[in-house]
């Protein structure tokens, strides 16, 4: 088996294989949630928690929420258990989302 180093190339290729890499790891369900997660944020999590965090990703059973400061980080953290029960009551379909990973970091205004 030809070993391939940096010197080794077969020339340009297409940006759309590497694209289709990428996205292959997306699924609908991963981004339909997400878009459910966004449209109902605030009904789900409040209007204080909601203010201080925006959900940013939905991948392979993760939620991953950008938030504003660790004080939200860390509510966030202690209520997700009440918060998946919550989206089940308002009828979200976010089969197998358990827990969240919060980045403290500055939520899009």
């Amino acid at each position: 088996m030809a070993r391939r180093g940096w010197r080794d190339l077969d020339g340009p290729k297409p940006l759309s294989a590497a694209l289709d890499k990428v996205t292959g790891r997306l699924t609908v369900a991963d981004a339909g949630s997400l878009t459910a997660l966004v449209d109902r944020w605030e009904e789900l999590v409040g209007t204080e928690l909601a203010a201080g965090s925006t959900p940013t990703k939905v991948l392979e059973g993760t939620v991953t929420v950008a938030c504003g400061d660790a004080l939200t980080a860390t509510s966030l953290k202690l209520a997700w258990r009440s918060i998946g029960i919550r989206a089940t009551e308002l009828g979200l379909d976010l089969p197998g989302v358990l827990e969240a990973v919060i980045r403290t970091q500055r939520a899009p205004q």
